[in-house]
């Protein structure tokens, strides 16, 4: 569509007449100094089929205007796109007083534009009356903190929207946290697009907070922004302990990126991520995990016992790879033994049970030890907190006339300091068995650590002797091998004498 008098007079003519019209589509047209978009509108204002208007790479603010002007009376529209124009805050603004007055907009995308915070506080003060539009699109704009903090409070009071895109704005962490402090409570938004702005730790691990709290959102893009490694352990512990995220979208393309996404992976069945363009897969068996790099020798027995816990099919030589030659390390011991046994307690798997059974029996008797001990200082709390005595309450003191004498101070019951004091001499008691409990845990695992150095020693000692006694072997062998040689060549000495003599003894 060129730019004349015909063709407004069409746009205008067309559309009032028409009345199937459902989509008209003029994106990426010539439409210069509004004038098309000032023509639909007012075709707008009568048409009562049209459900879907597309006017991207077109108009400016005065086309926005007189667009804006139309929603207020138009009743059928409920999607808007204007994408990629070169609206501003003003254009914003008109469009703001429309949404306020408008109950069919569904969906509407001011994505590409040159909105900045005033025009977004306009959006977001119509957004607090506005109980319609699902989805909100604000990629690409000049939004800075001012612009997400006015949405966020508009946020706290709409009960409609689902989907919001502020990506490749100017957002840092400000914005963000207050962005988070809403998603904390929100229970309506599914998916939110905060890509491409300039997000570091504080707003992430914000964030990752709201995540932990938030059992709606589904779908959330923090690609291409300035998050470090502090962000990045927040938020992978936020995925672990949300569990309706859905899909998640990173921008780390770092190898510390793929342990993090494999380890939260293997918690989260249903979880999707992407780092960059790429789909972390889902791992299947312990092969899986050795050809992508995710299992190492290096790695410490925590992780390989976690990464073989979650694997779908385990089998015993699996096992075997990652106990064979790997020491336990203090810092790891106690987990390592309760995961043992949990593996243990929960594997359907007999050749799984016995390799452990016959392997680690010390370390899975520790690990029970260890259940025990807590149930004990479970059960030792509870007693605690029901012989604790419980204040009684006074009634209250009935007031007697002014005229009258004070009544005399009434003599304490010497019942209850008595009571106090057995109540006290129990929880002496209770502290002491308690303290008499730990002492014997602490000496029961310093006995087992004890009896684990013996073993290393000695281990070392039975190795140390059969290096000497495969020494002494091949020296054995090697001497053997001398005296043999040495006897065929005297035996072949002895013929040859022989031999020599027989001749003398002929002539």
């Amino acid at each position: 569509l060129n730019h004349n008098k015909t063709s407004t007079f069409m746009i205008s003519s067309f559309s009032m007449r028409n009345k199937n019209l459902n989509t008209p589509t003029l994106r990426i047209n010539k439409i210069k100094g509004d004038d098309g978009a000032i023509a639909l509108a007012s075709a707008l204002k009568t048409n009562n089929k049209v459900r879907t208007i597309d006017l991207g790479w077109n108009i400016g603010d005065d086309g926005a205007a007189a667009l804006a002007d139309a929603f207020k009376l138009n009743n059928t529209i409920q999607s808007i796109d204007l994408g990629g124009n070169r609206i501003g805050d003003y254009g914003a603004v008109a469009l703001a007083d429309a949404i306020k007055r408008n109950t069919t907009i569904q969906f509407i995308d001011l994505g590409c534009n040159s909105i900045r915070d005033d025009g977004v506080v306009a959006l977001a003060n119509a957004l607090k009356l506005n109980n319609t539009i699902r989805t909100i699109d604000l990629r690409s704009n000049k939004i800075k903190d001012d612009g997400a903090v006015a949405l966020a409070d508009a946020f706290k009071l709409n009960n409609t929207i689902h989907t919001v895109n502020l990506g490749g704005n100017n957002i840092r962490d400000d914005g963000v946290v207050a962005l988070a402090d809403v998603l904390s409570t929100n229970n309506t938004i599914q998916s939110i697009d905060l890509h491409g702005n300039k997000i570091r730790d504080d707003g992430a691990v914000a964030l990752a907070d709201a995540f932990k709290l938030n059992n709606t959102i589904q779908s959330i893009d923090l690609g291409g922004n300035r998050i470090g490694d502090h962000g990045v352990g927040a938020l992978a512990d936020a995925l672990v302990t949300n569990r309706s995220i859905r899909t998640f979208y990173s921008g780390w393309k770092d190898f510390d990126a793929h342990k993090w996404a494999y380890d939260i992976l293997l918690l989260r069945k249903n979880l999707t991520i992407y780092i960059g363009d790429l789909q972390i897969p889902k791992l299947k068996n312990m092969n899986d995990l050795i050809k992508r790099g995710v299992i190492q020798k290096k790695a410490e027995l925590r992780n390989m016992l976690i990464f073989y816990s979650n694997l779908r099919h385990k089998s015993v030589n699996d096992l075997e790879y990652i106990m064979k030659g790997t020491t336990i390390k203090k810092h790891e011991y106690d987990e390592v033994c309760q995961i043992l046994f949990q593996l243990y307690s929960n594997t359907y798997r007999a050749d799984v049970k016995t390799y452990l059974s016959d392997n680690f029996s010390h370390l899975l008797e520790y690990a029970a030890q260890m259940r025990k001990m807590n149930r004990k200082k479970m059960k030792l709390n509870k007693n605690f907190a029901e012989i604790e005595p419980k204040p009684e309450q006074q009634e209250p003191e009935q007031q007697e006339p002014v005229l009258e004498l004070e009544p005399e101070p009434e003599q304490q019951d010497p019942v209850e300091p008595l009571q106090a004091i057995l109540n006290i001499d129990q929880i002496v008691n209770s502290l002491n068995a308690f303290k008499e409990e730990l002492i014997a845990e602490k000496n029961g695992r310093i006995a087992i650590q004890k009896q684990l150095e013996d073993r290393n020693r000695i281990i070392e000692a039975l190795q140390t002797v059969i290096v000497e006694k495969n020494r002494l072997i091949d020296e054995g062998t090697k001497a053997q091998e001398q005296l043999k040689e040495e006897l065929e060549n005297k035996k072949n000495i002895i013929e040859a004498l022989q031999d020599e003599l027989t001749i003398k003894m002929k002539c």
